[in-house]
């Protein structure tokens, strides 16, 4: 059985033409790749952003963007603060 393991895939640019090129490696090898356009070695990791959504309850962001008026239950309903009073009883 061959077992392929996976690595991330890292973007490198240029120092000196500028060129950005991806290559594929483990999390802590540090190694300097050529530039597969000018063959420079004067080469440097590009870090990228990443989206995040947030969806469904237990973050922050969604838990606490309305204030008071989000519900516990986090359906998006706002809760009922209305608070009913007793109707007087008629005694027969």
């Amino acid at each position: 059985m061959v077992r392929l393991l996976s690595v991330p895939v890292y973007e490198y640019q240029c120092k000196k033409c500028g060129h950005i090129f991806e290559r594929d490696h483990a999390v802590g090898e540090k190694k300097h790749y050529k530039c597969p356009e000018c063959s420079s070695k004067s080469t440097r990791k590009i870090i990228s952003s990443v989206g995040v959504v947030f969806k469904g309850t237990g973050f922050y962001v969604t838990d606490n963007r309305k204030g008071k008026d989000m519900n516990l239950s986090g359906n998006g309903e706002k809760p009922d603060t209305k608070t009913k009073t007793a109707s007087p009883v008629s005694e027969n």
